[in-house]
């Protein structure tokens, strides 16, 4: 009988910490999706703009990509990384300029091109700050 009651009070203490455990698990999801609607709210919107086909520049820094049009951004850092989306109506016009990543400078977006933009695109932009970079990655 004291085997047995032995075995009871066992399996009660694995049943006890078995309760602990799955509220720990618990708690800890709840956590987690609370952090990532936090996440979800700091995302930037996106911000509508026009690539001019005027205004251009010349330099010979990247080579193939030698012209460039510098588009003023408030905020922006040369650590800050800016994802842009050409509209689907200037593409064709986008794909002839043979656009390279975008160059994040203070306050300026730098677009660089294979040639220069036959007519002005639209498009849209957000930017990743640094700091928000590192936590995602």
């Amino acid at each position: 009988m004291s085997e047995k009651l032995t075995t009871l009070s066992q399996l009660r203490a694995v049943s006890q910490t078995s309760k602990d455990r799955a509220a720990q698990v618990a708690d800890t999801a709840a956590a987690a999706l609370d952090e990532m609607d936090e996440v979800k709210a700091d995302k930037t919107e996106f911000v509508s703009f026009s690539i001019p086909a005027t205004g251009w520049k010349t330099d010979s820094s990247v080579p193939g990509y030698t012209n460039y049009i510098d588009i003023a951004i408030s905020g922006l850092t040369a650590a800050d990384y800016v994802a842009v989306d050409v509209v689907p109506a200037s593409s064709a016009v986008a794909r002839a300029a043979n656009f390279v990543a975008t160059e994040s400078r203070a306050g300026i977006l730098r677009r660089r091109a294979a040639s220069v933009p036959t007519a002005a695109i639209s498009a849209q932009y957000h930017i990743i700050t640094a700091a928000t970079a590192a936590k995602e990655g």
